[in-house]
């Protein structure tokens, strides 16, 4: 199991030669950290990760990040209070963050009178105070505070905070971050937010040569595929959880150390991300709060943030995210009046007023209900198809259509935006319909789309059905010679790596050329890997009609008279089928007659 244990302190606190001391290495001179140093902490009796994190303001938001990431924290009171932040607001950022345990040292001086007080009505009532001169004694406290940290979440679901982007020439990009929740697999596909990218991991390996578990907790760098340099950056969400998303207006509940105001400025610190925004804190329930931020970001529900007042600088409190998606309740607002005997029209009257949808939380919220007490009443409407739920976020049919032309606009832009790319994250055509949906509601979208026919689906990217992609010259050129050699072999089409054999080309650029030339409509795949020429079908069709004529034939018939095998025929019979060229009857097809 990966445990972090985490140094926090302000600037000249002494955090990273209390660091050199638990390692055993030689005290540093060092002026000003500017960024987390981690460190693997490994012997007989423990085994961790050690951070060193930074003090001075500028540099919080690394602190912060690690702070929602560390399992025992230990924070640092230097000789003064001189620097900002003061030793009282890391303190309270460790009260708000998910961690465990809590250990205080003193550097030239006794605890403050006022730590007891703030510890006090805390889970940390009973910390540790030691002075900097007690090594073995903080030592033992660390060990003990490992001990004590609990199992974490595992499985192949899975998510991690990027804190860095580097480039590995001619391989990929090395993202690197603290894995969050779960076992990240080498070779699987990832997903990227905000964005809803999906890339391709090669490699996935530990910072450190110590370990050789890698889990929640663990220090790791991956290397990513099949994914543009300028589509990554720190303070993203990499990972396999469904749940996640991007989101600019989102719940959460709260702890609050400081009773905040309505419409207060703060700052977010999620993930290695820190957002500036707007907070609007709920009347009606004292631990939920509206956050509103000022550009889009990556969460998930049940991943921690701190919220900090920016005017004055205020530790406000520590929570989870709840939901993705919210909607502003105004102070002022009237009170939803509905006819208590006839609650589905008072829900349609609520679905017909919003027209991005509204999820079964917030109707509750509007309704003054729970979700049991209107369990009957969603059911019904669903029956009748009066209403229609995209995992829990509702729909009128009406406004569900007017969503997905919405949708389908907002696609066709970016694909005469980019004409040379064939699919675009659906994230990004949600981003440009200024919708909040959660992943699960616009999977759950997309699936429908692509049921109806209306688009094309390739993991979490879209395109339309009738979109076709621009070539280069030179990809144009390479497609040509493709083309060529496809018509050689008429049915019997050639493996991908005999036609790279005979153009004298690698079989990856081949592969790549057959798939735009797909999405440009030049070529038709009708089996993974099988690919022809519209000519090519055309003659088929052509010399299938002269031999059918009215008659009904099997797959076998028209094997022998292609002098084929079932491995070109099947296929070819299922793409004229899909085409209307061909009518199926169980086992046998006839030739449809043009209209």
């Amino acid at each position: 199991m990966g445990v972090v244990v985490g140094v926090f302190g302000p600037h000249e606190a002494g955090k990273s030669s209390l660091v050199d001391t638990l390692l055993g290495n030689p005290t540093r001179q060092t002026l000003l950290t500017s960024t987390c140093h981690y460190y693997s902490w490994d012997s007989a009796e423990l085994r961790a990760t050690l951070v060193d994190t930074p003090g001075h303001e500028r540099y919080l938001h690394h602190a912060y990040a690690t702070a929602l990431l560390t399992d025992v924290a230990v924070v640092c009171i230097g000789p003064n209070d001189a620097n900002h932040p003061t030793w009282r607001e890391f303190v309270e950022v460790m009260i708000g963050a998910p961690v465990s345990s809590l250990i205080i040292v003193t550097r030239g001086r006794i605890a403050p009178p006022e730590l007891l007080n703030l510890l006090a009505p805390t889970r940390f009532c009973s910390a540790k105070v030691f002075d900097v001169d007690q090594t073995d004694d903080i030592q033992a406290a660390i060990k003990e505070a490992i001990k004590q940290v609990g199992p974490k979440p595992g499985g192949f679901n899975w998510y991690m905070a990027i804190d860095s982007v580097d480039t590995l020439p001619r391989q990929g990009y090395v993202v690197t971050g603290v894995i969050a929740k779960g076992l990240p697999q080498a070779g699987s596909r990832a997903s990227i937010f905000p964005g809803g990218h999906v890339a391709t991991m090669r490699s996935v390996s530990k910072t450190d040569d110590v370990f050789t578990l890698m889990d929640a907790g663990s220090r790791v760098s991956m290397t990513l595929l099949d994914i543009d340099q300028y589509k990554l950056r720190s303070g993203m969400l990499v990972g396999s959880i469904d749940d996640m998303g991007s989101t600019e207006f989102f719940e959460a509940e709260v702890q609050w150390q400081h009773q905040p105001s309505y419409a207060a400025e703060i700052r977010v610190n999620i993930g290695t991300d820190e957002v500036t925004g707007r907070l609007f804190p709920s009347d009606l329930s004292p631990s939920l709060a509206q956050i509103r931020v000022n550009e889009r970001i990556a969460a998930l529900p049940g991943q921690p943030l701190i919220i900090r007042q920016m005017h004055p600088p205020l530790v406000l409190g520590g929570g989870v995210v709840t939901s993705l998606s919210a909607t502003l309740q105004r102070r002022q607002e009237a009170v939803f009046e509905w006819d208590t005997d006839n609650p589905t029209e008072a829900i349609l009257r609520i679905l017909n007023d919003r027209s991005e949808g509204v999820m079964t939380h917030e109707i509750c919220k509007l309704m003054g209900v729970t979700q049991q007490d209107l369990g009957d009443d969603f059911a019904e409407l669903k029956g009748q198809r009066r209403a229609m739920s995209f995992g829990g976020t509702w729909f009128t049919p009406d406004v569900f259509l007017r969503e997905a032309q919405r949708f389908l606009g907002c696609l066709s832009e970016l694909h005469v935006k980019e004409p040379t790319v064939a699919f675009q994250p659906a994230e990004l055509v949600m981003e440009n319909m200024n919708r909040r949906w959660d992943a699960k509601c616009l999977d759950l979208i997309v699936a429908q789309l692509a049921a109806l026919k209306k688009i094309d689906v390739e993991g979490s990217r879209v395109r339309m059905v009738d979109f076709r992609i621009q070539l280069t010259g030179k990809q144009d050129s390479f497609l040509s010679r493709v083309e060529i050699e496809l018509d050689r072999h008429g049915i019997n089409a050639p493996y991908i790596s005999e036609v790279a054999k005979a153009l004298v080309t690698p079989t990856q650029a081949v592969d790549e050329i057959m798939r735009l030339g797909a999405y440009a409509g030049r070529l038709v795949e009708v089996s993974d890997g099988t690919y022809y020429t519209l000519d090519q079908l055309d003659k088929l069709k052509r010399k299938v009609a002269l031999w059918a004529g009215e008659r009904e034939f099997n797959a076998s018939e028209l094997r022998d008279f292609l002098d084929t095998s079932r491995r070109f025929v099947i296929p070819i019979l299922e793409h004229f089928d899909k085409s209307g060229f061909t009518i199926r009857d169980q086992d046998t097809r006839r030739v449809a007659k043009p209209n």
